[in-house]
C-alpha cells in the first residue's frame, strides 16, 4: 500500500469515527432530552390530577409513591442507555486507534 492510500485510509477511518461518535452523541442528547420532556409532562399531570381531585379521599401519598418509582425507573434506565453509549464510544475509539495503529505500522 503506498503512502498516499495509507493515509486516504487514515483519512477516511477518522472520518467514520468522527461520524460514528457524532451519531451516539446526538442519539444521548435526544434521549436526555426525551427524559425530561417527561419528567416536565409528569409534573403537568401531577398538578391536574392533584387540581382535579382536590376534595376527593383517595390517598395523595400513594399517587406521589407510584410517580415518584417511576419516574425514578426511567431515570434509570435512561442512566443505563448512557452508559451503554459511552461503553460504544470507548469501544469504537478503542477500534478507530487499533486501526490507526495498524496503518502506521504498515507504512515501517
Amino acid at each position: 500500500m503506498s503512502p498516499d492510500e495509507r493515509k486516504k485510509k487514515q483519512r477516511q477511518l477518522t472520518e467514520q469515527y468522527e461520524q460514528d461518535k457524532r451519531a451516539l452523541q446526538q442519539t444521548q442528547k435526544k434521549m436526555e432530552e426525551d427524559v425530561d420532556r417527561f419528567k416536565k409532562e409528569t409534573e403537568k399531570l401531577m398538578d391536574k390530577v392533584l387540581y382535579l381531585t382536590k376534595n376527593d379521599s383517595w390517598d395523595k401519598r400513594v399517587f406521589y409513591r407510584q410517580m415518584e418509582e417511576s419516574q425514578a425507573t426511567i431515570q434509570s434506565e435512561a442512566r443505563r442507555f448512557t452508559q451503554k453509549v459511552e461503553e460504544k464510544q470507548n469501544e469504537l475509539k478503542r477500534t478507530y486507534l487499533r486501526t490507526v495503529e495498524k496503518i502506521e505500522k504498515e507504512e515501517e
